[in-house]
């Protein structure tokens, strides 16, 4: 029999995994920085109350290890709503908020039923999670249901790895 791999097991196991890709991290910082410097160059956010801050709602979707954390805040971002489905990775999230400077608030969720109202986020990001989704059709129609006029859905993703390669193997594996 085929031994069967408990929800909690492979959370943890994910979260290990993402945390051992620091050199893929650094590889991709300077790319990632450039995608979110210009997509957050002409966004101005509504003043609010408090001095400091804006009324810029800012979400990202599978946050997970907090890996965009720096390179958001370089462009401003200061308060970000984190949707993610592993709450193993919350803790870890948060020591990466604590680090950048950022206030994060954490909600469980998947990025194919969005918990916000319709035209409510002025901005989703979402880095490498469209491979792990169950419909990217479902995303991206709740992307843009939450979206509001003229907001951005900022995202990069990657493809599968040659058939053949053990890359691909292991991709396989995790789908």
């Amino acid at each position: 029999a085929v031994p069967v791999i408990r929800g909690d097991f492979r959370d943890k196991f994910f979260v290990a995994q993402m945390q051992g890709m620091a050199d893929y991290e650094r590889k991709m910082a300077p790319r990632k920085a450039a995608l979110f410097q210009a997509a957050f160059h002409d966004i101005i956010p509504r003043p609010r109350k408090s001095p400091g801050q804006s009324d810029l709602r800012v979400v990202e979707v599978g946050v997970g290890a907090g890996t965009n954390f720096d390179k958001l805040t370089a462009t401003g971002v200061r308060m970000l709503t984190a949707v993610e489905p592993n709450e193993d990775f919350v803790p870890v999230a948060r020591d990466a908020a604590k680090k950048a400077g950022m206030e994060l608030k954490v909600m469980k969720g998947v990025m194919e039923h969005l918990p916000f109202q319709d035209s409510s986020v002025d901005v989703v990001v979402a880095t490498l999670v469209l491979c792990s989704v169950a419909s990217v059709t479902a995303s991206l129609k709740e992307v843009r249901r939450v979206l509001r006029p003229g907001g951005r859905y900022i995202f990069t993703e990657h493809v599968a790895a040659p058939g053949g390669t053990w890359l691909r193997a292991a991709q396989d594996v995790f789908n």
